[in-house]
């Protein structure tokens, strides 16, 4: 179902014979901008603006309205201010081009010209595509060019963008003892009890990653105030690692290992855990192109961490094979109009528009 920004609305009164979006109260200027100390104000007004732009771009152009919230706001020599202007050059890579400004007393108007294809041959503006890629140890969020690319690759069913894939993959099944050092991450997921402290003999790659929790501080001492935190950090990591490797060639995810040391380090968790994570998993939007239409394949396991005296904890292990189509961290960051309302696309009507060039 299609989600309604309900702080953006349709201005009918208006003199103009574009559409106007009416996003309510902004501060204006980088000094004001910077200086708000209520960050969660600061972060719904750029939202506001920038899905009001993306609905504009993406529905034959029109008017941005905004109250200006700072009175003694200037236009020609306050700017805009940077998050707001990094948030518009995020959307277009000359998105200048299809924008005029303009203060009107305390109102400040934002014309947006219409869009159509670019060189980039995406159909759509989009501020966030919520697919993600693993490109060696780095986690990232595809742009608009490259998820195009990715989703006619799955479309076709051709490789052009895949990575060899290497014999870590393979999950071996006779290994289950411990000892000081892991040679694979194949090898570590098989391990059923593993010592605090010892290293691993492999580093974060395209296929692995690894993280400590916030019960932990850098040198992997407890911090006690962490704990209640330890199960929404994962919950919060999770998708987009899932993501990832799901949309690369697989991978393996470890909370509980130190990245520079690859010491096995572990945390303070309970066994329903791994329930909350794997609900989390399920949960993730999934676009089939193939007629299988498969669920995500993954293994997810704690384990348990010891010393010569006590159980220090656990390691949360989780394995994902590379997906048939395309798996979303949530839907697609798109925006239009539609009927009175500034509506988010659904995946399916934003893939319609990517691949395809259909309206959804």
């Amino acid at each position: 179902m299609a989600t309604v920004d309900v702080n953006i609305r349709i201005d009918f009164e208006t003199d103009y014979n574009e559409l106007v979006l009416d996003v309510g109260k902004v501060t204006l200027g980088e000094k004001n901008r910077n200086s708000m100390k209520d960050k969660q104000r600061k972060k719904r007004q750029k939202e506001a603006v920038s899905r009001a732009m993306c609905a504009l771009l993406n529905s034959g152009g029109g008017v941005i309205k905004a109250e200006i919230e700072n009175t003694e706001y200037k236009y020609n020599e306050d700017g805009i201010g940077e998050d707001l202007e990094i948030s518009f050059s995020d959307m277009l890579p000359r998105v200048l081009n299809y924008l005029d400004f303009m203060q009107n007393a305390n109102t400040f108007l934002i014309f947006v010209k219409s869009w159509s294809l670019d060189s980039s041959g995406q159909q759509i503006v989009t501020l966030r595509t919520n697919l993600y890629s693993k490109n060696t140890t780095s986690t990232i969020v595809m742009d608009g060019t490259h998820a195009l690319a990715f989703l006619q690759e799955k479309k076709t069913g051709s490789r052009l963008f895949s990575t060899p894939k290497t014999n870590a993959m393979k999950v071996p099944t006779d290994v289950h003892e411990e000892s000081s050092v892991v040679d694979s991450p194949s090898e570590f997921f098989s391990k059923t009890k593993l010592t605090y402290r010892s290293k691993v003999n492999f580093s974060e790659s395209t296929f692995v990653a690894t993280k400590l929790v916030p019960d932990r501080d850098e040198f992997g001492e407890k911090e006690k105030s962490k704990r209640e935190d330890v199960l929404e950090f994962m919950k919060e990591e999770v998708p987009q690692y899932v993501s990832a490797f799901a949309n690369t060639d697989g991978g393996y995810l470890f909370f509980g290992i130190h990245s520079k040391t690859k010491e096995i380090i572990g945390f303070e968790g309970q066994p329903w855990y791994l329930s909350e994570i794997e609900k989390t998993i399920r949960e993730l939007p999934v676009h089939h192109f193939c007629k299988e239409k498969k669920t995500i394949n993954y293994s997810c396991k704690l384990i348990e961490v010891h010393d010569e005296e006590r159980h220090r904890g656990y390691v949360c292990a989780l394995h994902v094979d590379r997906f048939c189509c395309a798996v979303f961290v949530e839907e697609p960051d798109s925006w239009h109009v539609k009927g009175n309302h500034v509506m988010r696309f659904t995946m399916e009507e934003w893939i319609k528009r990517m691949v395809d060039g259909e309206a959804g």
